[in-house]
């Protein structure tokens, strides 16, 4: 991703998801929350976010290692109900 484009709300709220789980960890103070969330909120694109970040950990990988041949697993996802049921 280009840092330079401009992100969206939806990024946004991902990062303030994300700099509420350092917190939550006890890695940054209440007081570097709030000042953190500003910059979250202010950032027009992704390079602005990056100093919210700059000393923290980045998460790790949701889907946890990697199997050796390359071969993950994959989700199933229910299947949607046809048009004009009623969940």
């Amino acid at each position: 991703m280009n840092d330079q484009l401009r992100i969206g709300d939806s990024e946004r709220e991902a990062a303030a998801r994300e700099l509420g789980e350092h917190y939550a960890m006890g890695r940054i103070t209440t007081e570097e929350h709030s000042e953190r969330l500003e910059q979250i909120w202010a950032a027009r694109t992704a390079a602005d976010l990056a100093p919210a970040f700059a000393d923290l950990p980045r998460p790790r990988p949701v889907d946890g290692p990697r199997r050796p041949g390359g071969h993950q697993p994959t989700e199933v996802s229910p299947t949607p109900p046809t048009r004009g049921t009623l969940p």
